[in-house]
Order: structure tokens, then sequence, then C-alpha cells
């Protein structure tokens, strides 16, 4: 069934696209590492969620499941 991964600044939520009440999946949040996401990408076949967040200037992936935080790059801004 299909679904819909979507940003809540501090967690990554989501919602069935068929009207189901229940979360396909649970809430990923963690105060230390999600700040500020603004853009997600997810692999279904790897069960892999990649997101940036703007405040830690990088870019994570996190299993669907919430565990395995994995910082992917870090962005340096130019001066």
């Amino acid at each position: 069934e299909s679904y819909l991964l979507f940003s809540k600044v501090t967690a990554i939520q989501s919602l069935h696209m068929s009207g189901n009440k229940n979360k396909p999946t649970e809430e990923i949040v963690d105060k230390g590492l999600i700040r500020n996401v603004i853009a997600l990408a997810a692999d279904y076949q790897q069960q892999r969620v990649f997101f940036s967040d703007i405040q830690q200037s990088n870019i994570q992936s996190v299993w669907i499941n919430g565990s395995s935080f994995s910082n992917i790059t870090t962005v340096v801004p130019c001066k």
C-alpha cells in the first residue's frame, strides 16, 4: 500500500495515501539528530530514509523503523 513520508521539522512522519487511519511507520524522532528536516527521499527496497537537516547542515539516512542514523555528508558553507 502506498504511503507518504513527510517532515514535521523535528520528526519524520507518515500517512497512508488511501485514507487508512493506521500509521504505516512509527514517527522517526531524535532530538540530537533531527532538528530541521527540509527534504526527504526514500529507498523502499533498502528500507532507508534520506533527509537533509538545514540546522545541522548535513544529509543523513536512517532505517524506516527509526534506528541506525548515519551521517552521509556535512555541508561546509562557502565564505
